[in-house]
């Protein structure tokens, strides 16, 4: 399945039951409009109303990227290369358990 949404939107794709514990695999491409500020590309997980219990990849304040579990114990894995503005990037965050994650940024991985 393949969805396309209007740049500079807050479009969200929500489905019913999906996995929500590790392992999975979350990937995407984007462009980015600009730079420095976080960015969430794809989110998947519980809305609990705390933020928490979710699997995320997104652009950082520093322009790389992050693959991160949200609980109520944090952690992430990012990127050496950043993202640039208006170029495309596949982008692919990998959560093999609760704490083993990595993050692939135009094919090239980070832990």
């Amino acid at each position: 399945m393949g969805m396309r949404f209007v740049a500079g939107s807050s479009q969200y794709l929500s489905r019913g039951a999906l996995a929500t514990a590790a392992p999975l695999t979350l990937a995407a491409r984007v462009r980015l409009a600009s730079l420095g500020t976080a960015r969430s590309f794809m989110s998947l997980g519980v809305n609990d109303g705390s933020g928490n219990n979710r699997f995320n990849i997104q652009s950082n304040s520093t322009n790389t990227v992050s693959a991160i579990t949200r609980t109520t114990a944090s952690a992430a894995a990012s990127s050496a290369g950043t993202v640039s503005l208006g170029k495309w990037h596949h982008v692919i965050g990998v959560f093999h358990s609760a704490t083993s994650r990595f993050v692939w940024l135009d094919g090239v991985e980070s832990a």
